[in-house]
């Protein structure tokens, strides 16, 4: 099979000299595979599932601090489960030691295995990652880019200039997809069925949020829509 990156020369094109865009995507991907798999089996995940997402996120967290917003879908997705199990799902897991260190686990590993490749956040655990993350967010480069035939500085592009890069550097049967979608969402008692409707909804949210988000912020994009091709 071909997957839809090989299709895709910006991301094929990244993949062969971006060090960071390109494998935090990878990490970022495979920590949401590994949520997915760790809520439909909780209270009780397999090893295996703990293991990888420990690994995929704090691959993540070391490649970018932004990796933290992984934290944030660990809890919605476990939120979702919670208010679906019902009240009798809760007691008996807050009566469950082990399904509270289960629970703890998966976001305090991810955080032990970042600070082993990132000696810059081993040397103040909870210090330095916050100050990257506030410097990340207030990221200031003195540059221009190009956009529909001009140059304007970065703070000078519109709202839908990621939203424009990503419609334009997208294969077509992509985005022939994302049209079909509101069909398949006013099918949905009988989509419902074939998966599980609450974390369609979440996996959803994890790819729309971070585009919105930057719209409303009008946050800093560098290059096109690299720094956004983990939703990809």
């Amino acid at each position: 099979d071909v997957c839809s990156s090989d299709l895709t020369p910006v991301y094929f094109g990244h993949s062969m000299f971006n060090p960071k865009d390109i494998p935090f995507a990878c990490a970022y991907i495979g920590s949401l595979y590994f949520m997915l798999r760790y809520t439909r089996e909780f209270p009780k995940p397999s090893v295996k599932t703990v293991i990888g997402l420990i690994v995929f996120t704090g691959m993540a967290l070391s490649i970018r601090v932004g990796g933290l917003l992984l934290f944030g879908y660990f809890g919605l997705f476990l939120g979702v489960k919670f208010l679906r199990s019902g009240k009798i799902f809760l007691m008996e897991f807050l009566k469950n030691r082990k399904s509270i260190f289960m629970l703890i686990l998966p976001p305090l590993g991810s955080y032990l295995f970042m600070l082993l490749f990132w000696p810059y956040a081993l040397e103040s655990p909870v210090k330095h990652p916050l100050e990257s993350l506030t410097v990340f967010s207030k990221f200031f480069l003195d540059s221009n880019c190009l956009f529909n035939g001009s140059r304007l500085h970065y703070w000078q592009v519109p709202w839908n200039y990621v939203p424009t890069w990503i419609y334009v550097t997208t294969p077509l049967f992509i985005c022939g997809s994302l049209i079909l979608l509101p069909l398949v969402l006013y099918k949905w008692k009988s989509f419902a069925v074939l998966v599980n409707a609450d974390l369609f909804l979440c996996l959803l949210f994890t790819s729309v949020f971070p585009v919105v988000y930057i719209v409303y912020k009008h946050s800093d994009i560098f290059d096109g829509w690299r720094h956004v091709m983990f939703v990809y």
